[in-house]
């Protein structure tokens, strides 16, 4: 992995699911869909994500954009997330590479 494409991932991981993880309701599987309240911590989680992110100027994507607002949605757990954000960058990151 290349230096950007590693620092951007590092700032990712400090920052965005950093915030995200500070939320305080986490649905499982097989448990009752979540209150409005819960909804309301989650997409709060993710506009201070946003925000902190805007602050340190790390970009986020459209696809991150996605995941986090299916995730605050509860249609996604956070490791679920995670994984995917995970592979995307690897990707992004494996495709740099092959270009150098």
């Amino acid at each position: 992995m290349d230096r950007l494409c590693s620092n951007t991932l590092n700032s990712w991981k400090k920052s965005l699911f950093f915030s995200i993880c500070m939320v305080y309701y986490k649905q499982k599987e097989g448990e009752t869909p979540m209150t409005k309240l819960q909804l309301e911590k989650r997409v709060a989680a993710v506009k201070t994500a946003d925000a902190i992110n805007a602050i340190e100027g790390a970009p986020v994507s459209d696809y991150a954009k996605k995941l986090s607002a299916s995730w605050a949605r509860g249609e996604l757990t956070g490791e679920q997330m995670k994984a995917a954000l995970l592979a995307y960058h690897k990707s992004i990151a494996a495709k740099a590479q092959s270009r150098a």
